[in-house]
């Protein structure tokens, strides 16, 4: 760990499973260095660790960028079990596809690969690779055996996890299934995912209602917004929607880095499905970057999300319909079905005005949708500054009075690179003037 290397937001291993991907849509993901090392000497490339932290969101939406597909391999003994169960949750909520092998008693990733070549070792893997479902079901119901308050505590800990599955059909899949295993009826199941999902949002709702930080970052996982298929009255009644009044791109004491988020959000209902830029994928080829994309790797890059939840639940709808057949974004928000939603787009939509403030020093003000990258990378930087001025804020309060001098070389070191940050950004943002 260092003021250079994060290793809260690396993956050990990333850039050559990134060269196997291609052959197999599939990562795995071990504890430790020498795990992926020896695995390597195996013949298995597509394999990352977590450089000895704890798993981290950062982490997850690095991996996200170019699989769905993970399977955790741990240990079998006590501690690998915890270490699977604790990661799971985080990437059900990024909607990944998880799956669990624990290895044979007395092995790791690393001595196991000692002592098979490649093709045996992927062969153990798809033979004995579960789901979390069958995972929980499995290991941890031999140790609640008979016990009811065992079996409901093993229950409830599957409602938690299924719960944070964005994906209704796929949450539905594991309802079904956990009834099944379980023996219990699916109707009670399922109303305990309907409570446990509320009380996801509630308590996701109070954690962006408090103050917050750029860093560290919250390894709660959130629950990803649903999309319409569930009639509008259940929506409103599970999930709080901001009022119309926080649609204002500056509308009351919003602040700088809502204000701009609002504009992003702006630009992506009227503008989301358009071309911002060309980019290289994995295999070099050239591909159009929409407007919507652009923004979202810009924000990942940084490890960043949308703060204020008009813009965060607008991102996560756009991203989620961005490559549908025949998609534009302003159509399918003024016409969604979830009148919060087409109420607040068409508030977006009439603001023409705010967008057409923003133009440089010395120029006339152009058409918007001629200069949609310059638009968006300006919108960006607005955001970015803020958080970082607000983090220096933050330091600086802290830095009087240290916990210790460990600590207090530690904050210096942070401010010194908010600075340095405050500065880049500073540079991007002063060829501009709002009018």
């Amino acid at each position: 760990e260092s003021a250079i290397c994060s290793k809260r937001r690396e993956l050990y291993g990333l850039y050559q499973a990134k060269q196997a991907r291609g052959k197999m849509d599939q990562v795995y993901m071990v504890e430790g260095y020498t795990d992926v090392i020896s695995m390597h000497q195996c013949g298995i490339e597509n394999v990352v660790a977590n450089s000895g932290t704890a798993l981290t969101k950062e982490q997850i939406h690095l991996l996200h960028r170019f699989t769905n597909n993970i399977t955790l391999l741990y240990d079998g003994d006590e501690a690998g079990i915890h270490a699977a169960q604790r990661g799971t949750d985080m990437l059900l909520s990024e909607g990944m596809s998880v799956k669990i092998l624990l290895l044979p008693d007395g092995d790791d990733p690393d001595s196991f690969a000692r002592k098979h070549d490649a093709t045996t070792f992927r062969r153990y893997v798809e033979e004995h690779q579960v789901d979390f479902i069958r995972f929980k079901t499995e290991i941890l119901l031999a140790g609640a055996k008979d016990d009811p308050r065992k079996l409901s505590q093993l229950t409830n800990e599957i409602v938690l996890s299924i719960s944070f599955i964005p994906d209704e059909i796929t949450r539905s899949f594991y309802i079904r299934e956990t009834a099944q295993s379980m023996m219990m009826d699916e109707q009670i199941i399922q109303r305990a995912v309907h409570a446990q999902m509320v009380k996801n949002r509630e308590e996701e709702h109070k954690r962006r209602s408090a103050p917050q930080q750029i860093t560290p970052a919250d390894n709660t996982a959130s629950q990803t917004t649903e999309d319409t298929t569930a009639p509008v009255a259940e929506q409103q009644s599970e999930s709080p929607k901001p009022t119309a009044e926080h649609a204002k791109p500056h509308g009351g004491a919003a602040t700088q880095e809502h204000s701009a988020e609002l504009l992003l959000a702006q630009m992506i209902v009227r503008y989301g499905e358009r071309t911002a830029c060309e980019a290289e994928d994995d295999q070099g080829n050239v591909i159009p970057l929409s407007v919507c994309e652009f923004i979202q790797l810009s924000l990942s890059q940084d490890s960043i999300e949308f703060r204020h939840p008009t813009a965060r639940i607008i991102m996560e709808k756009a991203m989620k319909h961005i490559h549908d057949d025949g998609f534009v974004a302003e159509k399918y928000f003024l016409g969604h079905n979830d009148p919060w939603l087409s109420q607040t787009a068409f508030q977006l939509c009439v603001d023409k005005e705010e967008l057409s403030k923003y133009h440089f020093r010395g120029q006339q003000p152009a058409d918007n949708t001629s200069r949609l990258l310059e638009l968006a990378t300006h919108l960006l930087a607005d955001m970015k500054i803020a958080l970082v001025r607000k983090e220096i804020q933050r330091l600086l309060a802290e830095m009087k009075h240290p916990n210790s001098p460990e600590q207090g070389r530690e904050l210096l070191v942070q401010y010194k690179e908010m600075k340095e940050a405050e500065k880049r950004l500073a540079k991007e943002c002063g060829d501009r003037v709002l009018v």
